[in-house]
């Protein structure tokens, strides 16, 4: 006690103990209040001042020296917080990295920034190292964060002082987020919205599985990623608000921290500190991380008007945009060209038929096809497939006569990747599957089901970016057999004869695959009879000769895919395939395709007979001519003579 010292000349020394503040610090503090007759010396290990002089400055320098540690730290004060949308456990780890003390250093701390709330100024930690010179060497209260993660409750010791600060924490921590929710519409150039809708609100949260989710957990899942805490300086909690809806921050991406100048607050050097480095995590496109996002973001499609309706808050939504742009890419397409064939093999004369599609060029563009019957040897034998450098040819030499081949189809379909795109040739074929009689009328009632009959094509394409298309393929042939199969009583079930395939190949753009060996037996019964006498009952069987020969069909299915990365090169396909067209004109009469083209115009089109032609020699057909062409002999203008062709 100051006043039991009587002020006088007489030295003496006195030992002053400190109970709140730093020995040294304070020492160091008032240094310029000494005079220079007394003598002050420390003691870190007790915390101990020790004064010698006359009575009358020992008084003095125990009057200054109470007056600072008198002003001690209020006693801690226990609060609860019962949160409602903020997580507790985020909650207490964040004030306790925000509170914790650094006692690694006994210099005086760096100014501690502002917590940014919603863009305010923030809040200034009133007490703590740096805010004022006046409070220099007092001790820090401690605060300690804990929370119940049952009740959700986030429990806090503090100062009084420290306490007010925390309140405001804790209050902005635990805003409503649907507050600040806005609806967002971003319309679609490719994507489909129904697909995309589905895709968002799987990435956060929202997806089937996990609709079912309370409110309240959805909305406190990382609620304080737009509060962004900036040290270092007491200007940092201006800018605070904008750090954390950037993707995550030097600090943590739950949390936004930002400005690491110092230790928030805590730092060697005695000066007030400087304002707080922002440090942004960085974005690009769907490379950041979204798990902040979760439970945050609710997409609603539109498929009326193909777009979507994104509700989040307006922080959130350009990083939701860089997401949907990403999706709402074009997608590459594909022009898969078909060509079935079926080939009947028996004991007939040779003959070799070759369909050639010419490879694309460098430019990528245009597609030819053409006919060339002087390439197969008369003597080969057996099935070709080749394909070189320039050229893709798929050779089909069958032992047949020209009646033998018979080109089923040759469609085109175009699809996009990864899209399937079918096609079918044929009929539906209803059946009875069951029936019932009404006892009162005796009327009977069929139940009735359609089979697809015919010539049915799966086709799913998948592109790399190098160009490689891979191809999942399922052919299937279908037909009626002449049998039945009774099923229940008075009900004859239909037999369908069925050839299918399915595989996965990989070829390149303008590549051909050809898929083979749907083989099928066939009996076929003819009667050649003597005209009239044949027909004599009884006695006509003397006139008739019977001969049933088996022959073995094969169902022969060649592919061609051409990957078209961007729309305007189907363009550039459909003027080659329109160009390509022009072969017909040498297969017909002078002039028939002309007016064929002009009968369609009218809508009444002519039915030209289709011939051959030598695709080397492919002349165009002038409306009015009358004449055969100059150029080749693939064509007698007076005596029509047809190339072998395959039917069509």
């Amino acid at each position: 006690d100051f006043t039991k010292i009587q002020p006088s000349d007489r030295i003496i020394t006195q030992i002053i103990p400190l109970l709140n503040v730093d020995a040294v610090k304070l020492k160091a503090d008032i240094n310029s209040l000494i005079p220079s007759s007394a003598d002050v010396t420390t003691n870190a290990n007790s915390n101990t001042i020790i004064v010698t002089g006359t009575e009358s400055t020992v008084r003095r320098i125990v009057e200054i020296v109470h007056g600072i540690d008198d002003r001690k730290t209020d006693a801690a004060t226990v609060k609860v917080f019962q949160l409602q949308y903020a997580n507790a456990s985020n909650a207490a780890r964040l004030i306790t990295d925000i509170f914790k003390q650094d006692t690694s250093t006994s210099g005086g701390g760096g100014g501690m920034g502002g917590f940014g709330g919603r863009g305010g100024g923030g809040f200034v930690m009133p007490g703590m190292p740096g805010t004022d010179t006046a409070t220099a060497g007092v001790k820090a209260a401690k605060v300690t964060a804990s929370a119940d993660d049952r009740t959700n409750t986030l429990v806090v010791s503090a100062s009084a002082e420290v306490m007010k600060v925390i309140e405001g924490i804790v209050t902005e921590l635990d805003s409503n987020p649907s507050a600040e929710q806005s609806v967002f519409v971003y319309h679609l150039k490719n994507a489909d919205a129904t697909n995309i809708e589905g895709v968002l609100n799987s990435i956060f949260g929202f997806s089937s599985s996990s609709s079912s989710g309370s409110t309240a957990n959805r909305g406190t899942t990382n609620t304080n990623t737009s509060r962004g805490i900036s040290g270092g300086g007491t200007s940092g909690g201006t800018t605070g608000s904008r750090t954390g809806g950037s993707g995550g921050t030097s600090g943590s991406s739950n949390r936004g921290l930002s400005g690491t100048t110092g230790t928030l607050g805590q730092r060697a050097s005695g000066n007030t500190g400087t304002t707080g480095t922002r440090t942004t995590g960085a974005r690009s496109g769907t490379s950041s991380s979204t798990s902040d996002l979760a439970g945050q973001v609710y997409v609603v499609a539109d498929s009326a008007t193909n777009s979507l309706l994104v509700t989040t808050a307006s922080k959130n939504f350009e990083r939701v945009r860089a997401i949907i742009n990403d999706l709402d890419r074009a997608v590459p397409q594909v022009l898969i060209k078909v060509l079935i064939a079926e080939v009947t093999h028996d004991d007939s004369m040779n003959l070799g038929v070759e369909f050639s599609g010419m490879n694309l060029h460098a430019s990528g563009n245009g597609f030819k096809v053409g006919t060339n019957y002087n390439l197969l040897r008369p003597d080969s034998s057996g099935f070709i497939f080749s394909l070189d450098e320039q050229y893709v040819t798929a050779a089909i030499h069958a032992l047949a006569n020209t009646t033998k081949l018979d080109v089923l189809s040759r469609p085109y379909i175009l699809t996009s990747d990864n899209q399937q795109a079918q096609i079918m040739i044929g009929q539906s074929v209803p059946y009875v599957t069951s029936s019932f009689i009404n006892s009162d009328t005796g009327s009977t009632t069929n139940t009735i089901q359609y089979q697809d009959i015919g010539i049915i094509l799966d086709v799913t394409p998948h592109i790399n970016p190098q160009g490689l298309v891979t191809l999942d393929v399922y052919p299937e042939i279908s037909s009626i057999s002449d049998s039945t199969i009774q099923t229940s009583p008075g009900i004859n079930a239909t037999v369908f004869n069925k050839r299918f395939a399915q595989s996965r190949v990989a070829i390149r753009d303008g590549q051909t695959i050809v898929i083979g060996g749907l083989m099928e037996d066939r009996l076929v019964k003819s009667v050649d009879k003597v005209p009239f006498l044949g027909d004599i009952p009884l006695l006509g069987v003397l006139f008739q000769h019977t001969v049933e020969k088996k022959t073995k069909t094969e169902l022969l299915i060649f592919l061609t895919p051409h990957v078209a990365l961007d729309p305007d090169q189907l363009k550039g396909m459909s003027e080659d395939e329109e160009a390509g067209t022009k072969a017909v004109q040498n297969a017909v009469e002078p002039g028939a395709y002309q007016e064929h083209l002009r009968g369609l115009e009218r809508g009444a089109a002519t039915q030209p007979a289709y011939g051959g032609t030598d695709a080397d020699h492919v002349v165009e057909i002038p409306p009015d001519a009358t004449t055969k062409p100059t150029t080749g002999e693939s064509y007698d203008a007076k005596n029509r003579k047809e190339l072998p062709y395959p039917n069509r």
